[in-house]
């Protein structure tokens, strides 16, 4: 369970990058 939660959080941190980063590219361009 503890696995599975921390793979969890980890694809969820993943996600907040990547739309962060995706969000400043539009603002940049």
């Amino acid at each position: 369970v503890t696995a599975n939660s921390w793979e969890s959080g980890l694809f969820i941190l993943f996600l907040v990058v990547f739309a962060l980063i995706a969000a400043g590219y539009v603002l940049k361009k």
